[in-house]
């Protein structure tokens, strides 16, 4: 796992507490930072698509502002006037899901043909949001915004979702670790109750850790931005920034499945040689 230095911790961890108050109502005594510091967390927050929450936290804890850098303070506004708002869209859900092991890729698709559709939207939606954060875990880089997501279907939704039938089609996909994962960061960083996840058989007691390390690194990877690329004279050259990510990435998650992390990491790596013009 990657070392977090002083200055990311301390800024994680004040992105950590406004956001659990922006989106989940938690009380948070804020840290003086300097304008740098503040500068880097609403770039991590911008990262992980959660400046709307981010907003939501500031303005509910006005009073502890009174001395906010206001060139800082205009430019949060600037960027949550341009921010784009993620909506959750069921369809595209189930088409951006993309597993590489043989046997969760199976049960997901065989689901995803007819079963997904006979329970409730809620049930159906829970289970999206889990599978969703998976793969955004294995292919971009853990995100904020799908934690954030899940948690907050749970506290609104949870009283309308069959757990019964979400933890059949869990069982399908046989991930478990990764839902643990999910459920246990939800519990470390933003005060969930084990009660309130009832997926959850066991609480990791890395995920807390695991979060803040993924949350530093800033500028998550993207499917757009090259692995390999060919130069004239038909020289490969690799993109050693990107690579890197990726093996970091797969060494990172090879606990929770050894073999989605590796054939995640395989089929990054095929996809861009595919994409190398003859």
């Amino acid at each position: 796992m990657k070392r977090i230095g002083i200055l990311d911790t301390i800024v994680a961890q004040q992105l950590i507490r406004l956001l659990g108050n922006g989106a989940f109502g938690l009380p948070v005594h804020l840290e003086v930072m300097s304008l740098f510091k503040w500068n880097r967390l609403v770039t991590m927050a911008e990262d992980h698509e959660v400046l709307d929450y981010l907003g939501k936290g500031m303005n509910n804890n006005l009073s502890e502002f009174q001395h906010f850098p206001s060139q800082l303070a205009d430019e949060i506004r600037i960027r949550l006037r341009q921010f784009v708002i993620p909506t959750f869209d069921e369809r595209y859900a189930v088409d951006a899901i993309h597993l590489h092991s043989s046997r969760p890729k199976r049960a997901f698709e065989e689901l995803s043909d007819k079963e997904l559709y006979e329970s409730t939207p809620e049930t159906r939606r829970l289970f999206l949001i889990l599978m969703r954060n998976v793969c955004d875990m294995m292919l971009s880089g853990f995100c904020l915004r799908g934690i954030i997501d899940l948690g907050l279907a749970l506290r609104q939704e949870g009283n309308h979702v069959d757990f019964v039938k979400l933890e059949s089609w869990l069982d399908l996909v046989n991930l478990p670790r990764f839902m643990q994962l999910q459920g246990s960061i939800l519990c470390q960083c933003f005060g969930f109750e084990v009660i309130e996840i009832p997926f959850m058989k066991e609480e990791d007691p890395k995920a807390g850790r695991l979060a803040l390390s993924c949350m530093v690194d800033i500028g998550r990877y993207s499917s757009s931005e090259w692995n390999f690329r060919q130069v004239s004279g038909g020289f490969l050259f690799n993109n050693s920034r990107q690579w890197l990510r990726g093996i970091r990435r797969t060494n990172l998650y090879f606990p929770y499945s050894p073999s989605e992390s590796v054939r995640s990491l395989m089929h990054s790596m095929a996809t861009s040689l595919s994409e190398i013009e003859e």
